[in-house]
């Protein structure tokens, strides 16, 4: 049953009752809520009835949860949805930016019910924003990406709070952003971050940095991949020079994790820093302003960048922004033979996908030197095997079974047929090899590489049971018993790499010794 009251507030010793009248009544959830009434009774009765007649149609399956909300207006969700960020300690800056973009669609749309939401009319809406308009071009795909995922937020947040039945957004997929890039980056060479560092510190004073400073923030930046608002946030604290190793820690207010992150440092980077922090104040910013929120960290370095004369957007299209001193960071990682999972770990990404696939820039003349390493031929100890596969010689004589001494197995025959007995369009043809198994096939499953027969050299059509083991880089042979490369302690190494490749249709093992042929 709904209780209507006035609170009390004491007033010079007297206590006194507001006027307006409060409901608490338990919805249909079974949770106690109190609302806000009217400072007449009567109508806050009515009112109180109505929430209650509503919970107990809810509860009883007559009423959607999300008709409770038919009459808000679209910017009471708005407000309750900025407060569901703020409550989740989403940054300033992101939920500004979210609700911006969800209310510029919805004013597009036209929409001022949630009845009115459409999918249809937002994919309109994103497709006309991302036309070309005489000389104006439209937003990207990536652009277009953001705008969708902000708005269906919303929704996904509306659903979960039962303000809506479903999410009408649900249908509408991300765009491929592959193929409308705009603003790609590049990773600094080696060259060019020394002589970007060289020319700031010799640098006049610009937006209120000096020279020193400027080099000491693109320093940093490339050395640790710390964002622009991670480093606005460093104050002489924030760094551990006497700790070993030394560290800086990024507050969790601050950090793209939304958590207290905590990173090595080099000697190197140490030691500039020393000299640096020696003539900075405590418990202040060491770059101190506001640059990093009105995105000036971009126009300090292409201010730089000019002086030096480094390109601010190379012959490819990509840019050499301040985010792309974290570009810069990852790639040199990968240079220095970091593995994959560590420079994810150090750029805080949440998937190593991310970590290889857009911020790993590695050029052709890397790309050239990685495959100068490659041998022409493999280091196989078995002479005539080359890049893994086994090629005949035209002068090898012919070794039959009875001359090498070891015992023939008895072929195996399928039910009335003889060996020379084949059916007419065969798609597995017998092997001439003497080591016949289900339909003549060979029952040894590495003796027909590279289509080739090791017995009789006879050209076989198609691999069939024969496969191909790689372990390593190296091949292996049951016929010839010849496993060169593969470790002595594991010599199934080259049956288990054949079984993960997938190539195996039959793995039996012939009832030899297995020993490495130096």
């Amino acid at each position: 049953m709904a209780s209507i009251y006035r609170p009390t507030y004491k007033k010079n010793g007297k206590t006194v009752k507001v006027r307006k009248w409060y409901i608490r009544y338990r919805d249909y959830d079974g949770q106690l809520k109190t609302v806000p009434g009217f400072t007449d009774k009567g109508a806050t009765q009515q009112l109180a009835a109505k929430l209650e007649r509503e919970s107990s149609m809810i509860q009883a399956g007559l009423l959607s949860p999300a008709a409770r909300f038919k009459d808000e207006s679209l910017d009471e969700h708005l407000l309750a949805f900025e407060q569901s960020l703020h409550a989740k300690q989403v940054s300033e800056g992101q939920v500004s930016l979210v609700l911006t973009r969800c209310r510029k669609l919805l004013d597009l749309c036209k929409v001022r019910r949630l009845a009115e939401l459409r999918g249809e009319s937002i994919a309109k809406v994103l497709a006309e924003l991302r036309a070309n308009k005489g000389d104006k071009q439209g937003i990207s795909a990536q652009t277009s990406n953001h705008y969708l995922r902000a708005i269906k937020q919303l929704t996904r947040w509306l659903c979960l709070e039962k303000r809506i039945g479903e999410d009408p957004l649900i249908r509408l997929e991300m765009l491929n952003v592959q193929v409308d890039r705009r603003h790609d980056r590049r990773a600094l060479s080696d060259a060019e971050l020394t002589l970007l560092l060289t020319t700031a510190a010799s640098g006049a004073d610009y937006l209120g940095f000096s020279g020193e400073d400027r080099r000491m923030l693109y320093l940093v930046a490339s050395a640790t991949g710390l964002r622009a608002s991670e480093l606005a946030s460093l104050t002489p604290e924030s760094i551990s020079l006497d700790r070993s190793p030394p560290t800086v820690m990024v507050r969790a207010a601050y950090s793209k994790r939304r958590r207290e992150d905590e990173l090595p440092l080099s000697e190197e980077l140490r030691n500039e820093l020393q000299v640096w922090l020696a003539g900075k104040p405590a418990r202040t910013p060491l770059w101190p302003g506001d640059w990093a929120k009105y995105r000036y960290a971009g126009k300090l370095l292409k201010f730089d960048l000019q002086e030096a004369g480094i390109p601010y957007k190379d012959a490819n299209g990509r840019y050499a922004d301040f985010h792309a001193l974290l570009h810069t960071f990852i790639t040199n990682l990968g240079r220095s033979g970091v593995s994959l999972t560590t420079a994810q770990k150090l750029a805080r990404h949440s998937t190593p996908v991310l970590t290889a696939a857009r911020y790993t820039h590695i050029d052709l003349a890397e790309q050239k030197k990685a495959v100068d390493c490659l041998p022409l031929q493999r280091p196989l100890q078995r002479e005539g095997v080359t890049m893994g596969h086994l090629e005949a010689k035209p002068d090898t004589p012919e070794v039959l079974p009875e001359e090498t001494g070891k015992k023939e197995k008895p072929l195996k025959t399928r039910g009335f047929l003889k060996k020379t007995q084949r059916r007419d369009r065969d798609s597995n043809p017998g092997y001439p090899c003497g080591y016949a198994g289900f339909q003549d096939r060979c029952i040894k499953p590495l003796c027909h590489l590279s289509g080739r027969c090791l017995r009789c050299l006879t050209d076989v059509k198609g691999l069939a049971f024969g496969c191909q083991v790689f372990a390593g880089g190296f091949a292996g042979c049951f016929r010839c018993e010849n496993f060169s490369g593969v470790p002595a302690a594991n010599p199934l190494l080259a049956i288990l790499a054949g079984l993960c490749a997938g190539r195996f249709v039959q793995h039996n093992i012939p009832e030899t010794v297995y020993q490495l042929k130096s």
